[in-house]
């Protein structure tokens, strides 16, 4: 691993303390929605949210391409979405240069490069930060790319997965058996009209 300055990447992190990532007085807050959307409680998203700074940090001085965990993947992928605060804010004025996302290609060759850059980011993240990374949002190399994870992001409230389609529905509006209002077989044999 080359030499770090460690003084410029602690300088980095400690700018990164004071990001803003949405305007102050928001209602609704990059936080808020990073928790929404993944589900987690604020105490947890604080903490996904410190390790995409440390990421972001890595991304600088580890001097190789790093990969994230799943769970800082998906600040990154949130706060692209954010241009002015990603594209102006972060890379232009804090980083001075542009931070581009390549996700895999796919394939046997691409698993195998990214489970070494994942390697590496956890050994360059103990290098620079002096400890090892938490487990609950940087899991082993193992966990992170084992072939049993199938992640899907769906909202819970309007996904047939979890919620009973609307056909499902036929004659439960107590009126004798009317449409559920599939449209799709003219009334034959459904009961509808």
């Amino acid at each position: 691993m080359s030499s770090i300055p460690h003084s410029e990447a602690m300088e980095l992190y400690a700018k990164l303390q004071f990001f803003e990532f949405t305007q102050p007085d928001a209602e609704f807050t990059f936080i808020d929605r990073l928790a929404n959307e993944n589900a987690w409680d604020k105490p947890y998203t604080e903490d996904v949210l410190e390790e995409y700074f440390r990421f972001i940090v890595l991304t600088q001085f580890a001097g190789h391409i790093v990969t994230p965990s799943d769970q800082v993947d998906q600040v990154w992928h949130l706060h692209m979405i954010y241009t002015h605060s990603y594209w102006v804010e972060l890379c232009k004025k804090l980083l001075g240069r542009p931070l581009h996302h390549q996700p895999t290609l796919g394939g046997m060759e691409e698993q195998v490069k990214y489970s070494d850059q994942y390697k590496r980011t956890l050994e360059s993240y103990q290098y620079i930060f002096g400890e090892k990374p938490p487990s609950t949002v940087w899991p082993t190399l193992e966990e992170r790319f084992s072939g049993d994870k199938l992640f899907q992001r769906i909202n819970v409230n309007d996904t047939p997965a979890t919620k009973s389609p609307a056909w499902w529905t036929i004659g439960a509006s107590g009126d004798g058996g009317s449409c559920g209002g599939c449209g799709g077989c003219g009334g034959g044999g459904c009961g509808g009209g």
